[in-house]
């Protein structure tokens, strides 16, 4: 049991509050727009995701010059 919660624990240390309201917003728009138009929906999160990854490599590129 206590491997378990460990695991748990350290799955969980991963995310903190900034990915949840990201993600939730993420979810929100998403949910907004499919009940517009799924294929909307879905484009426009998956062009947030690759830009927000997009971001995340320019960043970390940039640190490491």
């Amino acid at each position: 049991m206590k491997k378990i919660l460990s695991f748990v624990k350290k799955a969980f240390s991963v995310f903190d509050l900034q990915d949840v309201f990201c993600f939730g917003g993420l979810a929100a728009i998403g949910t907004g727009l499919w009940y517009y138009d799924f294929r909307a929906s879905l484009v426009v999160v998956g062009v947030i995701l690759m830009v927000m990854g997009r971001g995340i490599l320019v960043v970390r590129g940039s640190k490491k010059e």
